[in-house]
């Protein structure tokens, strides 16, 4: 088998790094958080029957490792250009590894079951045994081509896998925001320190929007609310116009499945 090119890494590189983003689209659809994703090439003195010539992770927060013991800093899924995807959890203990084991570019929606169950039991889901599906540098430009049809266009450019994540990660918090401030439901008492309540308004006040002014607007309406509910026991803060209108709106797209 040929060694691959440069370029043709560099072409797997950018096409993986738009399924990877997909995926983890997909992951956020389903209410499962992630905190980055990242591809990397494989480096050509390592490019061999053992090392693929790319790689990608999707990162977990930390708060989800921790479900599987304490001490446990990393979990994740990782892609590689030989097996395929696998979740896996590190820190604390002996690694964790499950191999989704269904090829190289299985639907996003099938990995975000898959990582969903392995959050719920890891050893009832997958396998232990790692599958090899191609060789180095074997039907690379096909892989390439399946995995580029996973990038996306805002109408007048192509958008960067980084782009494209960045946003789904903004409009998945908005989404789920609008469908926890517009269910109907009854007012319930939770008791709180004050500064527990400080610490939940500083996680909003720092949540990034990435210019969407919809969940600006929802962000700024919680942290008020809450920032007042710590001083004196004050009431609800009322909605305003401008959380109105955002909360519609978010709404709105969230139905319309944006």
């Amino acid at each position: 088998m040929p060694h691959p090119t440069d370029q043709q890494v560099a072409d797997l590189r950018e096409a993986l790094g738009h399924y990877t983003s997909a995926t983890a689209k997909a992951l956020m659809d389903e209410g499962l958080p992630t905190s980055s994703i990242s591809v990397f090439d494989g480096e050509d003195s390592k490019l061999d029957a053992k090392h693929a010539e790319t790689e990608s992770y999707i990162q977990f927060p930390v708060i989800h490792a921790l479900r599987h013991g304490p001490r446990r800093t990393i979990a994740q899924l990782r892609w590689d250009g030989f097996a395929g995807w696998e979740y896996s959890v590190e820190g604390g203990g002996p690694m964790i590894e499950v191999f989704m084991g269904a090829g190289l570019t299985p639907d996003p929606a099938r990995v975000a079951s898959f990582a969903t169950a392995c959050m719920i039991d890891h050893t009832s889901v997958g396998s232990r045994e790692k599958p090899r599906y191609r060789s180095l540098g074997e039907g690379l430009d096909g892989l390439t081509a399946i995995l580029d049809g996973y990038a996306r266009d805002n109408g007048f450019r192509r958008l960067s896998a980084d782009e494209t994540y960045a946003d789904a990660r903004v409009l998945a918090l908005r989404r789920g925001l609008a469908a926890d401030l517009t269910t109907a439901q009854a007012p319930v008492s939770v008791p709180l320190y004050p500064g527990e309540i400080r610490a939940l308004t500083r996680l909003i006040e720092w949540m990034p929007d990435n210019g969407y002014e919809s969940l600006g607007e929802l962000l700024r309406y919680l942290s008020h609310d809450l920032s007042g509910r710590a001083t004196a026991a004050a009431p609800a803060t009322a909605p305003d116009a401008a959380f109105t209108t955002a909360l519609a709106e978010a709404d709105e797209q969230r139905q319309a499945g944006l």
